[in-house]
């Protein structure tokens, strides 16, 4: 599920995904649409959400349905 990070502050914050991409977030923007797995077990976005500078929300999508699948009809055969 995708994960919006949301900087609580007025001072810009760096921040390091497991990626290994760095993103820089002004005083008070947010990135959105980032993969939970950018985010799970980093120690970084840790300590900064547990000082309260950063805001991870999980951003819940509805599933589409499936696409019917198409089925061609056929007459049945007949023998001679």
């Amino acid at each position: 599920m995708p994960v919006t990070i949301q900087n609580n502050t007025s001072r810009p914050v760096m921040i390091r995904l497991n990626s290994g991409q760095t993103c820089y977030l002004s005083g008070r923007d947010s990135l959105g649409k980032i993969l939970d797995a950018e985010v799970r077990d980093n120690d970084r976005i840790a300590r900064l959400t547990a000082r309260g500078t950063i805001t991870c929300k999980v951003i819940k999508t509805k599933a589409k349905p499936a696409a019917k699948a198409k089925v061609k009809k056929t007459r049945p055969r007949k023998d001679k």
